[in-house]
């Protein structure tokens, strides 16, 4: 069954029933936009339930859709709203969760852990609990900007569909020390598909294993940058 009919049938169907099946008093938000389906339950699954009428509340909050914002919607669209039984207005509640400073801490640690190794996160500022919709969300880490032992900054961002909390906070990190200092006698490696070459180099700058440093090739004077192997080597960056 095509999207046409499967939408002249939703609407057949919304005329058939007494008006109290054909819209809600109130409506439960999950998501950040209201669409028709949620107002009309009758047309799920169609084109025209589809329809994007408005933003949601914020978690824990309502508000309120009217039936002339669902008919200005409808004939933006091209739409017909003959047909429909509309509800004067309906109330949009979104419920919402809370996500308290210690659960945070936790969250905020495991996405950090990639973004400062080999360092360690050993202790972050206190976190204020932060409210969110129900349902999942992920919390992602922007990349360190230093990575040495002490406090630093960071930014998280807590991803829920479309909504994001950004934070900024700080961090104290334990980091191993370098095992390449400036000035070192280093081996450079360079690897081209399956062939690897070495040749003589140096450090310009300190470094632990997995860092990435600018180093200078002896032989052809040539700047460069590599990732830190172990104490002697440093892996040419293509």
């Amino acid at each position: 069954m095509n999207t046409k009919i499967k939408t002249l049938c939703a609407t057949a169907l919304l005329l058939a029933l007494p008006y109290t099946a054909r819209a809600q008093d109130a409506v439960n938000v999950d998501g950040e936009r209201v669409t028709l389906a949620m107002i009309l339950p009758a047309l799920s699954g169609t084109e025209l339930g589809d329809l994007d009428l408005a933003p949601a509340p914020l978690p824990g909050e309502t508000s309120v859709i009217r039936a002339s914002d669902v008919k200005a919607k409808l004939k933006e669209s091209g739409r017909d709203a003959r047909g429909l039984m509309i509800p004067k207005s309906v109330k949009l509640v979104r419920k919402k969760r809370t996500v308290e400073g210690k659960e945070l801490d936790g969250l905020v640690k495991a996405a950090l852990a990639p973004r400062v190794a080999p360092c360690n996160v050993e202790e972050l500022s206190t976190l204020t609990a932060v409210t969110l919709g129900e349902g999942d969300f992920e919390v992602e880490a922007e990349p360190m900007p230093r990575k040495q032992s002490g406090r630093t900054s960071a930014m998280v961002t807590l991803h829920q569909g479309e909504r994001k909390t950004r934070l900024s906070i700080q961090a104290v990190l334990t980091c191993p020390e370098p095992v390449m200092a400036p000035g070192m006698t280093i081996r450079l490696i360079v690897r081209r598909g399956a062939v690897t070459v070495t040749a003589p180099g140096v450090a310009n700058q300190p470094g632990r294993v997995g860092d990435e440093i600018r180093v200078t090739n002896t032989m052809s004077k040539k700047a460069l940058m590599g990732r830190v192997i172990d104490a002697q080597s440093v892996e040419v960056l293509q």
